[in-house]
């Protein structure tokens, strides 16, 4: 009987093989550890709590379970390395990693209201820099990577020193002729 892990990695490396197969020069793992983009990283920070029935319809016939952020959020491990790792493993093309970001989990996350929302939004944004950023100067990620530099979902239009600033600090850990500019996740809505 396969576990959940080796059916996972089962369906990664078909996802690889079947990207492979189309001629892509990018390949991405197909994300097959994950249930949904917030739910899955509230699942392995501390801070959040799930509700076991409280589904809310997400759009068309997506239903998730948003994280309950009910205290101070932290990361307690690495949550895509392992999966990363996995999948640049089973090809010689570039890897495309994903990591959703701050804003993103925070506004798909049911907040607790006994502080204001930029604290929240600030631990997370702690939580997940370690995991983007310090995680490759032990892994020496051989690959390029590109950080979302645009939130796509806020009307809010990043400045181009809000956009270099954010690349120089992804700079101080992955050299910069590895680094592409890329928006966030997203853009199928505009």
């Amino acid at each position: 009987m396969r576990t959940v892990k080796s059916a996972m990695q089962a369906e990664i490396v078909r996802s690889v093989r079947e990207q492979e197969a189309l001629g892509l020069d990018v390949l991405v793992h197909g994300e097959a550890e994950r249930n949904d983009m917030a739910e899955y990283f509230g699942e392995q920070l501390d801070g959040y709590s799930f509700s076991q029935f409280g589904w809310v319809q997400s759009y068309g016939s997506c239903c998730v379970k948003h994280p309950i952020l009910f205290g101070d959020i932290t990361l307690p491990k690495a949550m895509t390395v392992e999966w990363t790792q996995y999948a640049q493993a089973q090809t010689a093309k570039p890897m495309k990693g994903m990591l959703t970001g701050p804003v993103t989990i925070l506004n798909w996350s049911f907040v607790r209201d006994d502080q204001p929302r930029s604290v929240s939004c600030n631990q997370l944004a702690l939580a997940l820099r370690e995991e983007l950023l310090d995680a490759f100067d032990n892994f020496k990620y051989p690959n390029q990577i590109g950080p979302g530099v645009y939130d796509i979902h806020s009307p809010n239009i990043p400045t181009q020193q809000h956009m270099v600033q954010l690349m120089k600090k992804a700079a101080e850990h992955i050299p910069a002729e590895r680094l592409w500019v890329n928006p966030d996740c997203g853009l199928k809505t505009r």
